[in-house]
């Protein structure tokens, strides 16, 4: 004689719904992931390193001289105002689910500390993302993997924080044989 016993259950997951996980992703991702840029863009000001954490070039001596009485004691990039190291920041557009990284300086000689100019001398310092960094942003350990190998980290965790199932016990099938 063999005796089976069936319990039904009934399984209910309540999903998220589109707005919550994009609540999710925009908070636990993407300013995360731009606040870590932001700071990676205004340390290349202070450290006297590009993003990548490469050192500048030295400057020049007749650059150098000038730098030291317009703007003594002061980093490389840095200059006797502070305007372009104060403009960097972040905006984002939660809506579209976007942010960027970026200068409110409109000043065009900027430039040409990111990509160099030979004829005044200036030699290229990434303080800034340019389309090349973009391309690797996550992909190397010098930019931002691991800021965000971090932020999906913790999406991952808060999405299956947010996943609840309801049980509900439906009784017992006894069947003799």
């Amino acid at each position: 004689m063999k005796i089976k016993v069936q319990t039904k259950i009934n399984f209910n997951i309540n999903k998220l719904d589109k707005q919550s996980v994009n609540d999710l992703i925009f908070f636990s991702v993407i300013r995360k992931v731009l606040r870590a840029a932001t700071a990676k863009v205004k340390r290349a000001f202070t450290k006297g390193q590009d993003i990548r954490g490469d050192k500048y070039e030295k400057l020049s001596t007749k650059y150098e001289e000038f730098k030291k009485t317009a703007a003594p004691g002061k980093p490389i990039m840095v200059g006797a105002t502070e305007k372009l190291a104060r403009s960097i920041g972040f905006s984002t557009n939660q809506q579209n689910m976007s942010g960027a990284v970026g200068s409110r300086s409109t000043n065009p000689e900027y430039e040409d500390h990111l990509n160099g100019n030979e004829a005044r001398n200036i030699p290229v310092r990434k303080w800034f993302f340019t389309e090349e960094e973009e391309r690797d942003m996550f992909d190397t350990e010098d930019m931002l993997q691991r800021e965000y190998h971090e932020a999906i980290e913790e999406f991952s965790n808060k999405l299956i924080t947010q996943l609840r199932t309801n049980f509900r016990k439906l009784g017992k099938d006894i069947t003799i044989k």
